[in-house]
């Protein structure tokens, strides 16, 4: 039988890398083989004989009472949402046993997102002099539920010239772009760009920011990337 389901990390990244660690039990009187470990990241109803499994692992000979403890690499499902990852020992009933209706178990668990967004911009000078370089302090953070990738943040010293506001996964790429890397839920970071350029002739330029500009990493909201600061 399966007597415990662990997933680490316990609330995966939608799409990311997680570890299921599964531990089967002999409550027998005897020793017997228990053939194949069958895991299913999202199986709510039962496994059946002869199903295809995400990963599999063979377990040796169990003594009476003996337990072992297997771990398998698998890879959380794409969408946001809650999943039943289920386990299936003897998947192959490769041996007759005093319980057939025992040799699976469930554990239900939830698959979140990161979201990347701008908080705040500072610049210096404060009032830079046409046509001249300037830097920018960027505040940065991931309000979402785990861990991600930011990407690059992309910066354009007027985006009030271009024809569309930018997109992350756009091919338009910033005057200046800054490497953000991995964010966790909650957390804050100054990123510093400089050499940024004044426009020579106008007369209330914008300061355009985008995180995630390169579309990176799949994010809660994919709305909110873009901040806009006048200058």
């Amino acid at each position: 039988m399966v007597t415990s389901i662990a997933l680490a990390p316990g609330l995966p990244v939608a799409g990311g890398k997680v570890t299921a660690t599964v531990t089967v039990r002999n409550q027998g009187n005897v020793s017997g083989k228990a053939g194949y470990l069958y895991v299913w990241m999202d199986k709510p109803a039962a496994g059946a004989i002869g199903d295809r499994c995400d990963k599999s692992a063979v377990i040796s000979t169990l003594k009476p009472g003996q337990s072992k403890t297997m771990k398998l690499a698998l890879t959380a499902p794409d969408a946001r949402g809650s999943f039943t990852l289920r386990a299936f020992v003897d998947a192959k009933n490769g041996v007759t046993e005093a319980d057939e209706s025992n040799n699976q178990e469930t554990h239900t668990y939830a698959t979140g997102l990161p979201d990347f967004e701008i908080l705040a911009v500072r610049i210096s000078p404060e009032i830079p002099v046409a046509g001249k370089t300037f830097t920018a302090y960027v505040t940065v953070t991931n309000s979402g539920e785990v861990t991600g990738n930011a990407g690059y943040l992309d910066l354009w010293a007027d985006s009030s010239a271009l024809p569309a506001t930018p997109v992350p996964g756009a091919k338009t790429k910033g005057n200046k772009y800054k490497t953000v890397g991995i964010l966790q839920p909650g957390q804050q970071k100054i990123l510093t760009v400089t050499g940024l350029k004044t426009p020579p002739a106008t007369a209330a330029p914008v300061l355009g920011i985008l995180i995630d500009s390169r579309a990176k990493t799949q994010e809660l909201d994919e709305a909110n990337n873009w901040f806009e600061f006048d200058y």
